[in-house]
């Protein structure tokens, strides 16, 4: 080989090297282990809060999905994600939320629930969580669902609810309110194929009203719960949009485009480095109150004109 020749060999191998040397590192996938409650997928509103902060489902961030179906679960799959070694752990519900804290002490928790964190022993304060886990509490409204039926339906009826617990809340608000509920025990009825038993007792009961509490059973079965409403003639109130929009006479619920970006902005900020027991956890403060004046008219109900000035959605 010539002396010109071996120089461009050895130029071009030093620019090889080089160029290996500049390229971009592969972008990091980074692993979310989702610890759910029942059939209730991440929905469309997180994904796009996510995307604001320019994490996509697939490309940098993924998903390891462990399913809760009944409470002696909890724990046994949040130690399955904490063994997938995913970069943090997402957890709607106290229960799940109580499980992760459980089973790992470094793995980051981001939470939303409906308590008080603080009452559960989840976090130290909500200024300063403490340990590994922050997130998104709505305090409990039953009050307020209460108070808006009481606005709606004079004079005061019973207000019947489904329930597979005593929930005391629910009864305290009652009696502030001086209103009247009956829980209805659920054990025993598959709400996911038929909540006209519900419906059938509350009659029977001579309950005047409905209002469906929150749990994750009754979650994905809002719709049934609203059509259910319509067709036995009762005026009830619901904690989501979704169950207005189905045919039952109203909901009142947490603005969920706020809840989804403050978690997303969260986990955002602890893949950049932050630490969970430094990030205050929120409360929610902005409501949706969703009227639905086609059940109101099907039902003779009149709803007042201040309560419909402060509807933030009224369906015709």
């Amino acid at each position: 080989m010539d002396r010109r020749s071996f120089i461009g060999v050895v130029s071009a191998s030093g620019l090889l090297e080089a160029l290996a040397g500049c390229a971009p590192e592969p972008e990091k996938k980074w692993r979310i282990g989702f610890l759910r409650r029942g059939d209730i997928p991440l929905p469309a509103e997180f994904w796009q809060a996510m995307g604001e902060f320019g994490w996509i489902q697939g490309r940098n961030v993924e998903i390891v999905t462990r399913v809760v179906e009944n409470r002696p679960q909890v724990v046994a799959l949040a130690f399955e994600l904490a063994r997938a070694e995913v970069d943090l752990i997402l957890v709607f519900g106290s229960g799940p939320t109580g499980g992760a804290r459980m089973v790992t002490t470094t793995i980051p928790i981001v939470f939303s629930i409906r308590d008080d964190p603080v009452e559960w022993g989840l976090v130290s304060s909500l200024a300063r969580p403490g340990a590994n886990l922050t997130g998104f509490a709505i305090p409990s409204y039953d009050d307020k669902l209460l108070e808006i039926l009481k606005e709606v339906i004079t004079p005061p009826l019973l207000v019947a609810y489904p329930m597979f617990e005593p929930y005391p809340k629910i009864e305290r608000a009652a009696r502030d309110l001086g209103m009247r509920v009956l829980g209805i025990q659920m054990a025993g009825v598959d709400v996911a194929t038929d909540v006209g038993p519900f419906y059938a007792a509350a009659r029977k009961a001579g309950a005047g009203a409905i209002m469906v509490n929150e749990h994750p059973a009754f979650t994905a079965q809002l719709e049934r719960f609203a059509i259910e409403a319509t067709t036995h003639g009762l005026p009830a109130i619901a904690y989501a949009p979704q169950f207005a929009e189905a045919g039952g006479l109203i909901a009142y619920a947490p603005n969920q485009a706020r809840e989804f970006k403050t978690v997303a902005g969260m986990i955002n900020k602890i893949f950049k480095g932050a630490k969970p027991a430094d990030l205050p956890v929120e409360l929610a403060t902005t409501f949706d109150l969703v009227i639905n004046l086609r059940t109101a008219k099907a039902l003779g109900i009149a709803i007042p004109r201040l309560l419909l000035l402060r509807a933030t959605q009224v369906i015709q």
